[in-house]
């Protein structure tokens, strides 16, 4: 795969990682939490003109319960219209009966 470097502005998200050995396309899931979580404006605009909405979709619905807080799956949820799959140990998901 080809190198696709992770832009040094987004370096303060990932303080436990070498930044240079991040790959924007091979390691999309973990920059996509890391952004959905803490980014900021700036950092979402980046994240949906690097991704396209199908694999913003597919990481919410897949993903997103196992890596985000309760309080940023229920907003992307609803603003993606999107259901994530459920994970046993997380029980409370606001679009639950």
């Amino acid at each position: 795969m080809r190198t696709q470097p992770v832009p040094a502005k987004l370096e303060h998200l990932f303080p436990e990682y070498d930044i240079s050995k991040l790959n924007v396309g091979k390691d999309r899931v973990v920059i996509m939490s890391r952004i959905f979580d803490y980014g900021n404006a700036k950092e979402l605009r980046w994240l949906k003109t690097r991704y396209s909405l199908n694999e913003i979709k597919n990481f919410v619905t897949n993903h997103a319960s196992r890596l985000l807080t309760a309080r940023s799956l229920n907003f992307w949820a609803l603003y993606y219209n999107v259901t994530p799959k459920r994970i046993s140990w997380r029980k409370n998901y606001a679009w639950s009966a």
